[in-house]
């Protein structure tokens, strides 16, 4: 920059000398002429008679100044405006007149000084003007005496419009809009009557993954656009922090409880917090990747207002932890491991949540939207074993959930998104059935109550944002914002106000909504009223068919109980019986076959008595008396 400035000095110095010396050759050419009388003060400086006076100072001029046209020296001479004036028998002072128009002229001798100033002119002229911004090679001396040339249909439209003002403001009553053209396209009448202004525009380098608005300032909004985040400020219109991290950054969250903090979770499973009081661009504090932590990308974070507050994040593992936002080295209690229920019969074990919620009356629960569509309602304290953890689950979707958002009115009220095109609105008392369905013709990215106006729910889906009030109709959306780019995420400001829209090209678009301000007024809200009658006169009526079927059953089952118990002492009174009329003849027969028995063995026993006494006198004779014909019968 310096040696460009240096040339252009150089080149200022030589016209300069340019200068001196053209000055010096004017001198010399009107020494040289000669003199006007005094009888004649009016005359031009070069008067032209015939053809030979002009050829004698056509070779005065050549031989003074070179070869110059003619045309140009005459030209110059009657520019100059230095006029003598001699009044005979008066002793006034000489009177010297200026032609501003002629003072900035620059006249040179030969054509190489010519070019040269042309090219210091050009010089010059881009040093002192921006490349983008080409501006007409006009003097300072030159502007003044500048006309501007304007089209005459565009002086009569100008004056036709102003006449018609007039004429309006004198005649029509002040109420009317007096400045209303009727000539307008269609167009800019439907964007004047659009319930929504564009309030600013951002472009990044590449996709916004997430954003998020402080509860504490609505005009801040954190941006983030993987490793690196950034605080802008809507009202001023500039970025207030820069924050940087190691990792990419999926959720990016305000502290719900200090206004300084800001939560991030990353793909290496670590937990981050910026303090907007430091100075550091890096995290104040981040979690450890331990066997007791995520190790793996956390992709859902809530807070619980609880004490200092505390950070729940879930990880694509299925854990689930509690942070103390003061102390990330270790999880405030023990971890929460998800699994696949028996009952699913799935092929896999673990359940990666994508998004966590709490409903507003009960902390003890939470609200865990997967990725194989359902909703767990999952407790948070007095897990002994992981499958204790699952208290109820939803069948929701039919593809991941995308977002959870509980009502702030309503206690018992949630809504859900989902990669299958769907938004639902729950009831947590009855999720057999939604209690209404939004079926759009894409996935839908997010969904949102929109804060301080309790029946009014927004989603979005491709590059269209909308918002549905249901006290209105529950079909039909108030409002509608094309962003002809593919929407990745939205956020509501505190009070509702403004709507922030991340893009997938690194846009980020604010608007502000015109929509008619809806108090949190139970009796104007007739869509969710009559929604919330009819659920509760199915519900009644489920409970009296639920009643009365276990009332049946329960007359079944005594009426069946006290059959059996007649059926069982009407065959214990048989069998007593039977009993009773064969014990005499049993007693007989028993007394019979013991005597006969005893007969027999009486027999018995006699007659081996007798062989025995046989066989001994035979052994007994054999001894005595041997013979060799005697043959002893042991029979």
């Amino acid at each position: 920059m310096s040696s460009r400035r240096s040339e252009i000095e150089a080149k200022r110095a030589r016209l300069a000398e340019l200068r001196r010396q053209r000055e010096e050759k004017e001198r010399q050419f009107r020494s040289s002429t000669p003199s006007v009388s005094p009888e004649a003060p009016q005359k031009p400086a070069i008067p032209v008679h015939d053809g030979g006076d002009r050829k004698s100072i056509d070779h005065i001029v050549s031989e003074l100044v070179g070869d110059k046209k003619l045309k140009d020296t005459r030209k110059e001479q009657r520019s100059i405006s230095i006029q003598t004036e001699d009044i005979a028998g008066d002793d006034l002072p000489t009177r010297i007149t200026y032609n501003k128009s002629t003072q900035t002229e620059i006249e040179e001798s030969d054509e190489e000084n010519d070019n040269s100033v042309e090219q210091m002119k050009k010089d010059d002229q881009e040093a002192t003007t921006p490349e983008t911004t080409p501006a007409p090679e006009i003097t300072h001396d030159d502007t003044p005496s500048t006309l501007t040339n304007v089209d005459d249909s565009v002086l009569s439209s100008f004056f036709t419009r102003s006449f018609k003002v007039i004429n309006r403001a004198f005649e029509e009553d002040s109420k009317h809009d007096i400045l209303l053209e009727y000539t307008q396209r269609k167009h800019q009448a439907l964007e004047k009557s659009r319930p929504y202004v564009l309030v600013d525009t951002l472009s990044f380098d590449s996709a916004v993954r997430c954003i998020d608005t402080s509860p504490f300032f609505p005009d801040l909004i954190i941006i983030s656009t993987g490793p690196s985040m950034k605080v802008y400020n809507s009202t001023f219109r500039t970025f207030e922090y820069n924050f940087n991290s190691q990792t990419q950054i999926i959720q990016v969250q305000f502290s719900q409880s200090q206004s300084n903090f800001i939560f991030g979770t990353g793909y290496n499973g670590k937990l981050h917090i910026w303090d907007l009081e430091s100075t550091s661009h890096l995290p104040y504090l981040t979690s450890m990747v331990s066997s007791s932590t995520h190790s793996y990308p956390i992709f859902s974070i809530d807070q619980v207002q609880e004490n200092n507050g505390v950070i729940i994040t879930g990880s694509t593992d299925g854990r689930i932890l509690h942070w103390d936002p003061e102390i990330l080295a270790r999880p405030s209690q023990p971890a929460i491991q998800l699994r696949v229920p028996k009952s699913l019969a799935l092929r896999y074990d673990e359940l990666t949540p994508w998004c966590i919620a709490h409903l507003k009356d009960d902390h003890g629960f939470l609200l865990v939207g997967c990725e194989d569509g359902n909703i767990y309602k999952v407790k948070r304290f007095d897990n002994k074993i992981n499958e204790d953890a699952i208290d109820d689950i939803i069948t929701a979707h039919d593809a991941p959930v995308t977002a959870i958002d509980p009502s702030f009115e309503f206690a018992n009220l949630f809504i859900s998104s989902g990669m299958d095109w769907k938004v639902y609105l729950w009831d947590i008392n009855a999720v057999d059935e939604p209690l209404m369905e939004v079926y759009k013709s894409n996935t839908i990215v997010g969904c949102a109550w929109r804060p301080e106006h309790a029946t009014q729910i927004g989603y979005a889906y491709e590059d269209v944002f909308e918002i549905l009030d249901l006290s209105i109709d529950a079909v039909t959306p108030v409002l509608k914002i094309e962003t002809a780019k593919t929407i990745t995420g939205f956020k509501f400001t505190k009070n509702g106000e403004r709507v922030v829209i991340s893009t997938f090209d690194g846009d980020v678009v604010i608007y502000e909504l015109m929509l008619q301000d809806i108090k949190s007024d139970m009796s104007r809200f007739k869509g969710i009223q009559t929604l919330l009658d009819a659920e509760k006169a199915a519900h009644s009526k489920v409970a009296e068919a639920r009643a009365y079927r276990a009332a049946r059953l329960k007359a079944a089952k005594t009426d069946a109980a006290a059959e059996i118990a007649a059926y069982k002492k009407k065959k214990e009174d048989e069998l007593k019986k039977y009993e009773a009329e064969h014990s005499g003849l049993n007693e007989t027969a028993d007394k019979e076959a013991d005597e006969q028995v005893k007969v027999e063995l009486e027999s018995i026993q006699k007659t081996a008595a007798s062989k025995k006494k046989d066989v001994i006198k035979l052994l007994i004779d054999a001894v005595t008396k041997p013979t060799p014909e005697l043959h002893i019968n042991a029979a």
